[in-house]
């Protein structure tokens, strides 16, 4: 991520040069031809203080942006482990409940009930029911 970081500071640093380049060469065009130069409150113009300046200022709201993405990322990266984990569970979960649909010969619904009622009595996490119902299966 730093690497990434470091191009795309070097990038805009070396658009912004070009573009200060172009507007100093078009200031110096204009006053060889007697054209009235740019001012320097039009941007196009600036000291070598005000291009560090500048360079700070777009360092530092290149990197607030980076760290913003990064943070959004991050969010959604764990958002998208908690929904796989979620999915990972209802598969464990349905796989369990279609063995006792077989194996009892019940609807949906009551083997959804007795294993939910089982995951009660246990007081455990209705996917650990899941879970050892499917491993007592495969045996």
């Amino acid at each position: 991520m730093k690497a990434l970081e470091d191009q795309l500071v070097e990038a805009l640093h070396q658009s912004c040069r070009e573009a200060l380049e172009r507007a100093h060469q078009r200031n110096i065009d204009s006053v060889t031809t007697g054209a009235e130069p740019m001012s320097p409150s039009a941007g196009t113009h600036t000291t070598p203080s005000a291009e560090q300046a500048m360079a700070r200022h777009f360092d530092r709201s290149l990197l607030e942006l980076v760290q913003a993405q990064n943070s959004r990322l991050q969010q959604l990266s764990d958002e998208l482990a908690d929904t796989r984990k979620t999915l990972r569970e209802r598969k464990l979960i349905e796989r369990a409940k279609g063995l006792l649909m077989a194996q009892q010969h019940i609807d949906e619904d009551s083997a959804y009930r007795l294993m939910r009622k089982t995951a009660m009595d246990q007081s455990q996490p209705l996917v650990a029911v899941a879970r050892a119902m499917i491993e007592l299966a495969d045996r």
